[in-house]
């Protein structure tokens, strides 16, 4: 499990991120999946990577049958678990009721999907579809 720092500009560098992500569809082949948006959050905000490295849904889906067969189960090695869902800061990575991952904004978290006219983008999901947080920092 890694212990990680936030960078004092942390929060211009998460900020960055999530703009790199806006309007852009999903997509394994491009790196554009809630893993590697949830990865790369936490990157920008402390320099260090936290999930494996991955370049397609088959070599995630390895990577999650071989961690426990549950992307839960993952990240739980990886990052320290928040006790309820509901104590997650801005920042920090959520998994939603979907089994996606999501990064907290407050009383939401944003993760890659499409906006209600269909388009890609960043969504917003409630804190009461959050079913599990890590901490970053």
């Amino acid at each position: 499990m890694k212990t990680l720092k936030r960078r004092d500009d942390w929060e211009d560098r998460l900020n960055d991120h999530i703009l790199k992500f806006r309007g852009r569809e999903f997509d394994w082949d491009k790196q554009h999946d809630c893993g590697h948006f949830a990865d790369g959050a936490a990157k920008a905000m402390t320099g260090q990577t936290v999930a494996p490295a991955y370049k397609s849904e088959k070599e995630a889906q390895r990577i999650i049958a071989k961690g426990g067969k549950s992307l839960s189960k993952v990240m739980d090695t990886l990052l320290p678990v928040w006790e309820a869902p509901a104590l997650a800061r801005r920042g920090d990575i959520v998994m939603t009721a979907d089994g996606n991952l999501a990064v907290a904004w407050g009383v939401d978290a944003l993760a890659p999907g499409e906006d209600w006219e269909g388009k890609p983008d960043l969504v917003r999901v409630p804190m009461s579809e959050w079913r599990r947080a890590w901490r970053i920092g």
